[in-house]
């Protein structure tokens, strides 16, 4: 919910407003946001590298039994989740084994990139996270 916004660093002002909003009941706002986006995403996105990737990489690897409790109380439940599944079982895809989520161990010192400079400023990074990791903005 959070993300369509913090990509943009123009509307970040408004994310108390959207919350409070939101608190309230009155999901209007970020529901025009998220609409505003998706009608923009075949702009900045490839739909057919996004289920490429996807349907190999993540949706296999989904825990049915936690979805339920994962998506409970959100604004659109497991509804998403339900979409990337459908188009996945249509999308001509392979499936990444299951090795492919276990953690790489090396004593050889390794640099990761990732992510779009913006939303790491935003969001901070995931590998502050993890022992070992450091995190380095320029």
């Amino acid at each position: 919910m959070v993300s369509f916004v913090a990509i943009q660093a123009i509307q970040c002002s408004a994310l108390p407003w959207l919350i409070d909003r939101a608190s309230k009941g009155d999901w209007a706002p970020i529901v025009k946001g998220i609409l505003e986006d998706e009608r923009d995403a075949d702009n900045d996105l490839s739909l057919g590298l996004l289920l490429s990737i996807t349907c190999s990489d993540d949706v296999p690897f989904v825990r049915q039994g936690e979805v339920a409790a994962a998506t409970r109380n959100t604004f659109l439940g497991d509804w998403r989740l339900r979409q990337q599944q459908a188009a996945c079982k249509a999308w001509p895809h392979s499936v990444a084994p299951a090795s492919y989520r276990e953690p790489i161990h090396t004593r050889v010192p390794t640099m990761f990139v990732s992510g779009d400079p913006m939303v790491v400023r935003l969001s901070g990074s995931l590998s502050t996270q993890r022992p070992g990791f450091e995190t380095v903005s320029q």
